[in-house]
């Protein structure tokens, strides 16, 4: 009488590593069994099967049914439903619309279209407009700058940081964003804290602050070509927040 044999064990391959028995998995796993013939003449040990991986996942390998083959049935089933087909389809034509609008010129049109339309597209992640290019783009150079008076009558000047063009702009983007949402007078909601961060920036210990005036900076850009590339800098101070009052 033949003994039963033992069920071969399986081993479970995480992106070309082999987890222990009762490791939790990786979102990709790849099962065969032990005795496959690959395994036995792999030549070294299980912890090390990096390019044993790739055999095994082309000559016995299958993808877990309980991760990726769960979300490829929805999606057939989603793609092979006429609902389904149809709210896909919804999707795209909404979603090129929306793109459409936020780059259209300014218009009665554009404004009516980003009502729903600007939500929708702060959701899913595309609130990207592209007038910075084209059809009208920014002809003045833009800055901004805080203006911090201390009780004793003297001041100190914040402007956003500038490092160096080379490293240092991939920080510099976000504070130049920033400044452009900050000078616009729909972002009134802004100036305040923008006002209070100056001031906490240029707080002195032994002097007290009196006010921050918050300064908006324009020069207008000359046409490619001429020397030199902007005209002077025009001030015009748009916000005022008094921190103290005056020395008694």
């Amino acid at each position: 009488m033949t003994p039963h044999a033992a069920p071969p064990r399986l081993i479970q391959i995480q992106f070309g590593r082999a987890a222990l028995p009762g490791q939790r998995p990786a979102r990709l796993n790849y099962h065969f069994a032990k005795s496959d013939s690959n395994f036995l003449s792999w030549p070294g040990p299980p912890g090390t099967v990096l390019a044993f991986a790739g055999r095994a996942f082309y000559k016995r390998g299958v993808r877990d049914p309980g991760q990726a083959s769960r979300w490829s049935d929805l999606q057939s089933r989603v793609e092979s439903s006429r609902i389904g087909r149809a709210a896909i389809s919804g999707f795209v034509v909404l979603t090129l619309v929306a793109i459409a609008a936020i780059n259209l010129p300014s218009s009665a049109l554009r404004a009516d279209l980003l009502v729903a339309g600007q939500p929708y597209l702060n959701a899913i992640g595309l609130d990207q407009g592209w007038a910075l290019f084209a059809p009208d783009p920014r002809r003045e150079v833009i800055g901004l700058k805080a203006v911090v008076r201390y009780e004793d009558g003297t001041s100190a000047t914040w402007t956003i940081p500038n490092d160096d063009p080379v490293v240092g702009t991939y920080r510099d983007y976000r504070w130049r964003k920033w400044m452009e949402n900050v000078i616009m007078d729909e972002n009134r909601g802004l100036w305040r804290p923008a006002a209070l961060w100056a001031a906490r920036e240029e707080a002195r210990p032994d002097r007290r602050e009196f006010d921050v005036t918050l300064v908006r900076l324009e020069a207008s850009l000359r046409p490619p070509g001429m020397t030199p590339i902007r005209g002077p800098w025009v001030s015009r101070a748009f916000f005022n927040l008094r921190l103290a009052g005056p020395a008694g």
